[in-house]
């Protein structure tokens, strides 16, 4: 999907729809999950977009068959593009993890989120602009199987929208609560056991 602002400028990226599982399943537990983007990870709304070149994402499953699994992220090499310009920026993910459904869900949570949000700011001399995101349920994530028997992985996209954020700072070009967000993305996520061996992981 694609959305425009109030000048009929399009923003976020179009994303062919995957496979809706009933569940997720891995061939031995415990097993930790371990998952890096395959393309940029972004967050666009009508006025900024922050664009990160690499992401990373730690889990572990206890079940050899779930329906949803949760996520700790970590993004670097980021920039908040505003008014045109580039901001270095680096995204802190505070107290926050990512859950994933089978059923095409993305939910931002953990017991610490609400107070530590994932947050990002873009800093011009004394001007800054903090954008924060807390807890909340999203849709528009697909899951793709690749690879066979131990190197089973599933491949993540998805592209939610209606993202709530809060946006502060004289660098902003609008400050104030919206849900006009998009966060877009496609990762790689594997298992792997004590051992650090790979072990199948599919959508199923």
């Amino acid at each position: 999907m694609v959305a425009q602002n109030s000048e009929g400028t399009s923003y976020g990226e179009d994303k062919a729809a995957s496979t809706t599982p009933s569940a997720f399943l891995t061939e031995e537990v415990p097993v930790l999950l371990n998952g890096e983007a395959s393309s940029l990870h972004t967050i666009a709304t009508p006025k900024t977009e922050l664009r990160c070149g690499a992401a990373s994402f730690l889990g572990s499953l206890e079940y050899e068959e779930v329906e949803t699994f949760s996520l700790t992220p970590a993004y670097s090499s980021c920039v908040l593009e505003a008014f045109g310009i580039e901001f270095a920026t680096s995204v802190k993910a505070g107290g926050c993890v990512l859950e994933f459904g089978a059923s095409g869900t993305l939910s931002i949570g953990g017991e610490g989120c609400a107070g530590d949000p994932i947050s990002y700011t873009a800093t011009f001399f004394t001007a800054k602009c903090t954008i924060t995101i807390g807890p909340q349920a999203l849709e528009g994530v697909g899951y793709e199987n690749q690879g066979e028997g131990e190197e089973r992985a599933i491949v993540i996209s998805h592209e939610a929208t209606g993202l709530t954020y809060t946006a502060a700072g004289t660098l902003c070009p609008e400050s104030g609560t919206f849900n006009t967000g998009i966060y877009s993305g496609a990762s790689v996520l594997g298992a792997l056991n004590e051992f650090e061996e790979p072990r199948g992981f599919w959508a199923g």
